[in-house]
C-alpha cells in the first residue's frame, strides 16, 4: 500500500496528495472552498481519512483520500471564528481544532461534527478577542496542551486533562515569550516535557511539566 502525504497551499481550497516518494503530486483540492487551508492531518490508522481547516472558518473531511470532501457540521459555524489554525487528531473518533479568540473545538465522531469545548484556554474560560489559539497537541482524548498568543502579553501554554472542560495556564501564568507566536507545541506521553516552537525560530522546553519553574530556551 502506498503511503499518502498531504499538504495545503495559500490558494483557496488547494490540497495536494503524494502517493509515492517519486510520483507527482495529485490535486485533491476541495471544490467550492472560499479560502486557503492552514493545516491538514490524516487519521493515524487510515491515511485515506483526512481533515483540513483554515480561513473562512472552513473545515472539511474526506474518507477517500480527497476524491470527495464533506464540510463538517456542528456549532463551530456559529462561533464567529474566521480562521482555524491547527488540527490534532487523537484517534479515529477524537480530534481538536484551535483558532481565533482562544476557541477550541472538538469532534468525537471522527470529524463529522465539531463543537466548542466547554471552556477555552483563556483567562476566564470564555471567548477572548485578544487571544488566538495557535497550536495544539493531545496525547490522549482528554489530555493535551494548546499554545495561545494574547495581544499585549505574548505566548502562553495551557493544559487540559478533561478534554477541554477546564484549562490550566502553565508556566506560573508567565508568558513563554512576549513577542512570539506559539506556532508549534508538543507534550510527552509522561506529561513532563513540553516543547514550544515560536515564529521567530525560538524553541522553548520544560522538563518539569511546566510547573513550577517554567520554560527555558
Amino acid at each position: 500500500m502506498a503511503t499518502k502525504t498531504y499538504y495545503v497551499t495559500q490558494t483557496s481550497g488547494e490540497v495536494r496528495r503524494l502517493d509515492e516518494v517519486t510520483a507527482p503530486w495529485i490535486d485533491v483540492s476541495v471544490p467550492g472552498a472560499t479560502g486557503a487551508f492552514l493545516d491538514v492531518m490524516a487519521f493515524p490508522q487510515s491515511e485515506d481519512n483526512v481533515i483540513v481547516a483554515g480561513l473562512d472558518a472552513q473545515i472539511y473531511k474526506t474518507s477517500d483520500a480527497g476524491a470527495n470532501w464533506t464540510a463538517a457540521a456542528g456549532n463551530y459555524t456559529g462561533l464567529g471564528v474566521t480562521q482555524w489554525n491547527e488540527i490534532w487528531i487523537v484517534d479515529e473518533n477524537v480530534s481538536y481544532i484551535v483558532g481565533e479568540n482562544g476557541i477550541v473545538i472538538k469532534s468525537v465522531d471522527g470529524g463529522i461534527n465539531y463543537n466548542a469545548t466547554l471552556t477555552y484556554p483563556t483567562f476566564d474560560g470564555l471567548e477572548d478577542v485578544t487571544a488566538s489559539s495557535k497550536s495544539v497537541h493531545f496525547i490522549t482524548p482528554k489530555i493535551g496542551v494548546v499554545g495561545v498568543f494574547k495581544t499585549g502579553s505574548g505566548a502562553t501554554v495551557w493544559k487540559t486533562s478533561n478534554g477541554g472542560d477546564t484549562w490550566t495556564e502553565l508556566n506560573n501564568g508567565l508568558t513563554v515569550n512576549e513577542l512570539d507566536n506559539p506556532d508549534g507545541i508538543f507534550i510527552s506521553d509522561d506529561e513532563q516535557s513540553i516543547v514550544v516552537l515560536t515564529n521567530f525560530n525560538h524553541v522553548w522546553k520544560s522538563t518539569d511539566a511546566n510547573i513550577p519553574s517554567g520554560l527555558s530556551s
